[in-house]
Formats: structure tokens, C-alpha cells, sequence
């Protein structure tokens, strides 16, 4: 049996794009442009690197801010992505290449180049602008349990007369399953936006804070739990993707 380790191309999945300014009423208000859906890799800012820091937001603004369909001026740009990774044994058979013993693995990332801020100051627009980088955590997480129960059941498997086409079949099962993952994510960076009026109201936007902790430490027990046999006995609600 033979061994690959590819690190596949980065796939990203959306990028998220908020603004925080203040409106007539002197309200702060936020707005959020349609996910983008590109091929391109990026620098890897990993999650597990901690909270995001205004200094984080390396590309530079626009020298006209951009405004939303209401007219409201965008303060801030924080771009996201989904990754994955994949390692596989294969046999050859008849003179042709099965993948099997699959490992995946689906990681968020922010993107510092791609992420600008105009109002580093403002703590409240950075505490927002972190909680889609949770979600998008969330939802790798989601991704994650989603991929290996496939692997565990033998639904991800690819085959074809070379590595590299059996490789390709896999991958396109692979990202048949991230897509809906993502649709999922985008509706839910929508919501999340709408429900905290897109961060300026407080009590929304703590309900929202809690649920992404919840989730965000249940899947961390979970984990902890199931490398740790002395903890097996504390059960897991558990979440998503």
C-alpha cells in the first residue's frame, strides 16, 4: 500500500465584509457584503493563534470608504476562509489506484492582507468583527465531524487509474460536502449580522457571544473527552457543521 501527504489547494469557501460607523441618529451601525467565493490561497492566520488584534488588519483602506446599498460607510474589512488538508494510503488493484485511510482536516483562517480597519479604537466593532471569525471556526469544527463520520462510514473513497485522478475523485466528494457546509455558514454570517443589528445591540449580540462559546467549548470537551479515556464519562452536547 502506498502513502500520500498532499496538502490539497487551499479551497476558500467566503469571505465576510463588515463596515461599523455611526448613522444620523448617532447609532453605530454595521453592514455586511455577499460572501465571495474564490480559488486563491492565502497567508494562514489559524484560529488557535488567539483573538484577533486591531494591528492584525494589515491591508490598507481604501482612500474613498466604500459605502452598503444603504449608504452607510464601511469601516472594516475581515476576510475568512475554510481550509483542508487530506492524507491517504492507497492499494492498486487491476491497475488501478484506491484511496483509503483518510485523514482530513478543516481549519478556519483569517486573512490579515485582506482585512483592513479604519476605526482600530473601537472595541466594539472588533468584538463583532471577532464573532464572524468564530463562526467561521464554528463551522470548520461542523466541516470536521461532517467529514469524518463520511470517512467512518467509507462514503469518502476515490479511484482511478493514477493517484493523481483518484486523488481528483476524491476531492470533488470532498468539496460536494464543504459546499453544503457553506451555505449553511453564509446564511448563519447573515443572521448574525440581522439578530445584532450588526453588533450595535448589546443584548443580541451577547446572546450571540454565548452560543458561539457554547459551541466553540462543547466541541473542546469533546475532543478532550475522546483523547482522554478518564474523562469519557463527561458527556458532550456538541454542535454542527
Amino acid at each position: 500500500m502506498g502513502k500520500g501527504t498532499p496538502a490539497y489547494p487551499v479551497i476558500v469557501l467566503a469571505a465576510v465584509i463588515c463596515g461599523f460607523c455611526d448613522d444620523l441618529a448617532g447609532q453605530p451601525i454595521a453592514e455586511e457584503q455577499p460572501a465571495v467565493a474564490t480559488q486563491a490561497a492565502s497567508a494562514q492566520r489559524h484560529y488557535a493563534d488567539g483573538p484577533l488584534k486591531p494591528a492584525e488588519f494589515t491591508a490598507a483602506q481604501p482612500a474613498s470608504l466604500p459605502s452598503s446599498k444603504s449608504g452607510v460607510r464601511l469601516l472594516a474589512a475581515t476576510f475568512t476562509e475554510l481550509h483542508f488538508t487530506a492524507d491517504y494510503g492507497y492499494r492498486i488493484v487491476r491497475a488501478r489506484y484506491h484511496l483509503r485511510d483518510f485523514k482530513v482536516r478543516v481549519f478556519a483562517t483569517f486573512v490579515p492582507e485582506k482585512s483592513w480597519n479604519a476605526a482600530r479604537e473601537d472595541l466594539r466593532l472588533l468584538a463583532h468583527e471577532q464573532g464572524h471569525f468564530d463562526l467561521t471556526e464554528c463551522f470548520a469544527r461542523r466541516a470536521q465531524q461532517r467529514i469524518d463520520k463520511l470517512i467512518k462510514q467509507g462514503r469518502i473513497r476515490g479511484a482511478g487509474p493514477n493517484e493523481e485522478k483518484a486523488r481528483e475523485a476524491a476531492m470533488k466528494l470532498i468539496q460536494k460536502e464543504l459546499a453544503l457546509v457553506v451555505e449553511e455558514w453564509n446564511a448563519e454570517q447573515k443572521r448574525y449580522d440581522d439578530e445584532t443589528a450588526h453588533g450595535t445591540d448589546p443584548t443580541e449580540q451577547a446572546k450571540w457571544r454565548k452560543q458561539m462559546d457554547d459551541e466553540l467549548q462543547g466541541a473542546a470537551d469533546e475532543k478532550a473527552s475522546r483523547s482522554n479515556p478518564a474523562a469519557l464519562h463527561f458527556p458532550t452536547s456538541d454542535f454542527r457543521l
